[in-house]
């Protein structure tokens, strides 16, 4: 009886019906080869190509000039945003990028493979370190009263 019954178990488990494939996600519209991604493509690839299609020459030399180190990432180890720069309406490798200025706030330019300087961007101090405090309110003149006489 009880192989009878396994038998019938396992003849059930194959008679259901297999599930529907789960849809496939639609696909994402590239953006077109004049327009920079979003951050969010920018995330998803790596920056051996462009997003045009143009192949980068190689590597990105960064040069931290704060922290005094320098070290260089293959431009496919890269997101496409540090590999490229959208300038006038076509991509341009970025092969070096020398970050200047201070601990708390730091100038970050990048620089094409001509030595040409593409973009340079500037990053705000964290809250509370290295921004002046707001300047407080100026007080609200009150009047002297002017003594009676009397």
């Amino acid at each position: 009886m009880r192989i009878a019954f396994a038998a019938c178990v396992l003849a059930l488990a194959g008679c259901h019906e297999p599930s529907p494939p789960a849809a496939a996600p639609a696909p994402t519209a590239a953006p077109a080869a004049d327009q920079p991604p979003s951050r969010e493509e920018h995330t998803m690839e790596n920056g051996a190509r462009s997003p045009a299609g143009d192949v980068h020459p190689g590597e990105v030399v960064h040069d931290d000039k704060i922290e005094g180190k320098t070290w260089t990432r293959a431009a496919a180890e890269v997101p496409t945003s540090i590999a490229w720069v959208h300038v006038a309406g076509a991509w341009k490798p970025v092969t070096r990028i020398e970050i200047t200025g201070t601990v708390d706030q730091r100038r970050i330019t990048k620089f094409g493979a001509d030595g040409q300087m593409l973009e340079t961007t500037i990053q705000a101090p964290p809250p509370g370190r290295g921004r002046p405090a707001a300047p407080a309110p100026a007080p609200t003149p009150v009047p002297t009263p002017t003594p009676k006489r009397g």
